[in-house]
């Protein structure tokens, strides 16, 4: 079905076009009993920029579920994503983005199609 999902998301340089990222996703989403769950999604993984003058963007990486509605599910996840930086040379970004996370690898799987907007702040 469709859902909903927020996200934070910081970023650090490593070298080259790679870089570390860490935040959280908040997701939630109606069940058939029109109860909702709802979700955070703590990860941390690597970005790279395939081509250096393209706004490309590749992630990996390994995170945890945590339920927030009082349940005790807490399981392991891993995520892959591919987006867009679209950057202005004031340091404003818009980034389309799809992110696929295994929760409890291979149980369960969450697409996340979002639109963010980004600033990038010091020298860069």
């Amino acid at each position: 079905g469709t859902s909903g999902t927020a996200a934070v998301r910081l970023e650090w340089p490593l070298a080259g076009r790679l870089e570390i990222q860490a935040g959280t996703s908040f997701f939630w989403y109606g069940t058939t009993g029109d109860d909702t769950s709802a979700f955070l999604f703590p990860e941390a993984g690597l970005v790279v920029r395939p081509i250096a003058a393209a706004p490309l963007r590749l992630g990996a990486g390994v995170g945890h579920s945590v339920a927030v509605d009082g349940r005790s599910q807490a399981e392991p996840t891993l995520y892959g994503a591919v987006g867009l930086d679209l950057e202005d040379r004031a340091g404003w970004a818009v980034r389309p983005e799809v992110r696929v996370r295994a929760v409890d690898p291979w149980a369960g799987t969450v697409a996340e199609f979002t639109l963010g907007v980004r600033r990038r702040f010091g020298a860069g």
